[in-house]
């Protein structure tokens, strides 16, 4: 299971509605059409392919807000989770579909060439200091790319988003994998140019690996949705960024 947990971005508190009481996921749902229209066309087909069929489920699990369980193949919410209501919907939502995405078709977790630019990276904390401060960066400001920092230094650079340690270590789930890819890609939906920039600068060969697994995936996807609906004409594919 794969938790939203200081990964998803919180909306301010200012923006919250305190008077909401009651959560209905598929008033939300519709709402995150909306969003999607400002989502890029090939990111924007394969979040609509996983909205169209990931299962949702409300649970009542203390531990997350949201989740996405592989084995169980569903997305689940907790309205009742302390600060639930601080979370944006939209990036949360977009956050655990794609872990959906990844998990079906991406598989992140599998590419050796990116795991190898994760698991032997060499950015020491001064390298990343240095572009922090050259993109005027405060990491506060940007959980997707915290959290990204928090996986690939295993916790050893300071950041306020990110996951535990023993999260990032635990053995044969690949989560660092995961999590970077899916926060790279929510960043790309988001049309977020400046965290992107960021990324391609200060991370190269992640970048770089995470473009050839997301490109081999929404191929896929776009093969899929073909598949599945007989009039939609084929396209020549995803080329590299």
């Amino acid at each position: 299971m794969t938790s939203a947990e200081n990964s998803g971005k919180i909306k301010d508190k200012e923006n919250s509605n305190p008077e909401d009481e009651i959560f209905y996921f598929e008033e939300h749902k519709e709402k995150y059409e909306e969003y999607l229209k400002d989502v890029p066309d090939k990111h924007q087909k394969a979040l609509r392919y996983a909205v169209d069929n990931c299962y949702t489920y409300e649970m009542n699990d203390d531990r997350v807000a949201y989740a996405y369980s592989a084995s169980l193949d569903t997305l689940l919410y907790n309205p009742k989770y302390p600060r639930f209501k601080d979370y944006d919907f939209n990036t949360t939502y977009t956050h655990e579909l794609s872990h959906y995405l990844d998990y079906h078709f991406f598989r992140s977790f599998e590419d050796s060439q990116f795991s190898k630019s994760i698991s032997e990276n060499s950015y020491s904390n001064q390298h990343i200091q240095k572009f922090i401060d050259e993109y005027k960066i405060d990491l506060k400001e940007h959980p997707e790319l915290s959290d990204i920092i928090s996986a690939l230094k295993i916790n050893k650079f300071k950041v306020l988003y990110g996951h535990p340690t023993t999260y990032w270590l635990r053995e044969n789930v690949h989560n660092r994998e995961k999590e970077i890819f899916v926060n790279i890609f929510n960043l790309e939906a988001q049309n977020n140019n400046s965290d992107i920039d960021f990324l391609q600068s200060c991370f190269p060969d992640v970048w770089k690996n995470y473009v050839q697994v997301r490109n081999n995936g929404l191929n896929k996807i776009i093969k899929e949705r073909i598949d599945n609906v007989g009039n939609e004409t084929r396209t020549n594919g995803i080329s590299d960024k």
